[in-house]
């Protein structure tokens, strides 16, 4: 966590099977990890965002090491509850 003006900017390593999705970036084809990730996150912490990733995957292909970021007004207290969920 890196505080950047007003924003706490939080980082995920992730790592997922990407059969089931269009890829890791949003997209109007399809869904996508990138899509699900920020619902489950707004859906968290209360607020809108969108998380901005590495890099990008094509359909169907999995990965095993992948980082994404995103920006939020608010200092999550709970980090080992955030981490869980």
């Amino acid at each position: 966590m890196a505080l950047l003006s007003n924003y706490f900017r939080y980082f995920i390593r992730l790592a997922y099977l990407g059969t089931n999705y269009h890829g890791w970036q949003i997209q109007t084809n399809g869904i996508s990890v990138q899509e699900v990730l920020d619902l489950a996150l707004c859906k968290i912490l209360g607020k809108p965002l969108k998380t901005l990733g590495c890099g990008r995957t094509d359909t169907g292909v999995h990965a095993r090491s992948f980082y994404a970021h995103f920006d939020i007004d608010t200092a999550h207290t709970e980090r080992d509850s955030l981490v869980y969920k």
